[in-house]
């Protein structure tokens, strides 16, 4: 429902607007903070310099480990167990 135009009640872009829409950051030097970036900027075929990248995944992970996960870490951090039923990317942001 949150994807389909005619019942979402958020602002869809498309694809390409919102590849646009980061590159633009990026060319500006915006930092952009989150968990998993790296998969994230693969999916939509875009480089970001790593100076550019604070990656949660990569901040918290020790070597040697397995990397942690987001619900994890928010639950360790925070005080807040998230998804607990299903995936929310709404929650996840």
């Amino acid at each position: 429902e949150d994807l389909d135009p005619s019942k979402t009640q958020h602002n869809l872009i498309s694809t390409r607007g919102a590849y646009l829409k980061l590159r633009y950051l990026m060319e500006q030097g915006c930092v952009f903070v989150g968990h998993g970036l790296r998969q994230d900027f693969a999916t939509v075929n875009l480089v970001v310099p790593p100076n550019q990248i604070l990656d949660t995944v990569e901040i918290y992970h020790q070597p040697g480990m397995r990397y942690i996960s987001l619900r994890f870490l928010t639950n360790y951090v925070l005080g807040r167990d998230m998804q607990q039923d299903v995936h929310d990317s709404v929650e996840d942001a």
